[in-house]
C-alpha cells in the first residue's frame, strides 16, 4: 500500500543569504520525509551581519496563494516571517479558515540572528491581539518569550522554572500550545519546555553544544515541529525529535559529528 505523504503548508520570508527563512524550512521538511508548499511574506535582504531591506509582500497576494494549498492532504502549517501588522492580519485570517483543521506552529521571529528587528511594536502588539486567541503552537526563544510576555528576560535565561509562568499567560491567552526553546539560557542540559492547555508541563533536555552557532535555528525547529505534527506526531515527541536534530547540525556546524 502507498504511504499518503502529508503536505506542510509554510507561509515564511525568503533570507538572500540563504541562511534562514523558506530555504532552510525546505530542509527541515525534506529530513521528516514530508511534503512541502511554500509561500514568501517578504523577501529580505540580510546576511551574518544584518537586515538590509524587509521587501514585505502584499498580504492579500501571499494570502491567496496560501489558500490554493489549503484542503485534502494538508497536515500542519508553520506561519514564519509575519512584517508588519497587515501580515499579521492576514495569518489570522488563514487560521480562521483552517479552524483547527490542522495543527499550525508559529515561529514569533521578532528579530534576525544577525541583528535588526522584523516588528516594532504595532505589529508586536498584532502578534499578542491577533494571534494569541487563534489557537497555534508558538515556538518562542527566551528572548521572543520575554519580549511577548513583559517578563524578566535575566531571570527567564537563568531560571527554567520561571519560564513557566510567561508561557502559562500566553496559554492563557489563547495559545494552544507553547514550545519555550532553551537555547538562549543558561542552563545545561538545554530545557525546552512544552505546555498545553489542560496538560503537565514537560521538559524536553538536550545537550548544550557550546560555542555552534546556526542561523536559521529557529526557523528549522517550527518546520520540522511542523512536520512531526502532520506525521502524527505528538507535540512532546515531535519536539524530542526536532531537538536531536538540531543538536546533530549544531555538531556539524563544528565539524563534529
Amino acid at each position: 500500500m502507498t504511504e499518503v505523504v502529508p503536505r506542510v503548508l509554510v507561509v515564511a520570508g525568503h533570507d538572500s543569504s540563504g541562511g534562514a527563512g523558506i530555504d532552510v524550512d525546505r530542509e527541515a521538511l525534506e529530513q521528516v520525509e514530508v511534503e512541502g508548499a511554500f509561500v514568501v511574506s517578504a523577501w529580505t535582504k540580510q546576511d551574518d551581519f544584518g537586515v538590509h531591506d524587509l521587501g514585505a509582500v502584499d498580504p492579500a497576494t501571499w494570502l491567496a496563494e496560501a489558500r490554493q494549498h489549503l484542503g485534502s492532504g494538508l497536515g500542519a502549517v508553520k506561519l514564519g516571517l509575519l512584517p508588519g501588522t497587515p501580515a499579521v492580519l492576514a495569518a489570522r485570517e488563514l487560521a480562521a479558515e483552517i479552524d483547527g483543521a490542522v495543527p499550525i506552529v508559529l515561529d514569533p521571529v521578532l528579530g534576525s540572528s544577525s541583528g535588526g528587528r522584523f516588528h516594532d511594536e504595532a505589529s508586536l502588539d498584532a502578534l499578542r491581539d491577533e494571534l494569541l486567541p487563534a489557537g497555534l503552537w508558538w515556538t518562542p526563544n527566551v528572548p521572543e518569550l520575554a519580549e511577548l510576555t513583559g517578563a524578566n528576560p535575566r531571570r527567564l535565561a537563568d531560571v527554567p522554572r520561571s519560564r513557566l509562568d510567561a508561557a502559562q499567560s500566553l496559554i492563557e491567552a489563547g495559545a494552544t500550545g507553547v514550545v519555550v526553546k532553551g537555547g538562549h539560557g543558561g542552563e545545561n542540559p538545554v530545557q525546552d519546555l512544552v505546555l498545553q492547555a489542560d496538560a503537565a508541563p514537560t521538559w524536553v533536555e538536550h545537550p548544550r553544544i557550546a560555542d555552534a552557532v546556526l542561523r536559521g535555528s529557529g526557523c528549522r525547529f517550527a518546520s520540522a515541529m511542523a512536520a512531526q505534527m502532520a506525521r502524527g506526531t505528538s507535540p512532546v515527541d515531535a519536539v524530542g525529535r526536532v531537538g536531536i536534530w538540531i543538536t546533530r547540525l549544531l555538531l556539524q556546524s563544528l565539524g563534529q559529528r
